[in-house]
């Protein structure tokens, strides 16, 4: 795991490229992913509260990576939630588990640093891979689907 404020320039360059490999998989235009890549590149100053758990597959280092930050405590339980930014997989590594691997590896390592939730918000498209692995929706989304559902999971 890489924690907030540790990601060096060398960090930030690896997952931004398995970002813009992934963003390629979405089915844009060729202007819709020039739009959008900008917008969801990370940058330096996004070191300082984003942490990175990157997940290397062979000779792709990495193949997959979880962005995620803290957010405030004070919790009704007094847990710690991390929240997921984004999970990114190269079009390769897609639709062979590696997604899955990167998310439980995340879990785990976030439990493992005293975080007792994950939460995150994901659009219709992605919400039925996370609903697949023990997220549940949260109050605040919208259940129509149109914009991202808030969704959680405890970790155990």
């Amino acid at each position: 795991m890489i924690e907030p404020g540790r990601a060096d320039a060398a960090v930030i360059d690896a997952v931004n490229a398995v970002l813009e490999g992934a963003v390629v998989s979405w089915g844009l235009t060729e202007r819709g992913h020039r739009l959008a890549v900008p917008c969801l590149r990370f940058r330096g100053e996004d070191a300082r509260h984003v942490g990175f758990v990157t997940l290397d597959v062979g000779d792709l280092r990495p193949g997959a990576f979880a962005a995620w930050e803290s957010i405030a405590a004070g919790a009704p339980d007094g847990g710690r939630t991390a929240v997921l930014h984004g999970l990114f997989v190269l079009p390769a590594l897609q639709g062979r588990g590696v997604g899955t691997k990167t998310l439980k590896l995340a879990e785990e390592t976030l439990g493992e640093h005293g975080f007792n939730r994950v939460g995150l918000r994901a659009w219709r498209d992605s919400a039925p891979f996370f609903l697949g692995r023990g997220y549940r929706p949260t109050p605040g989304g919208d259940g129509a689907g149109l914009a991202p559902m808030r969704l959680c999971k405890v970790l155990t």
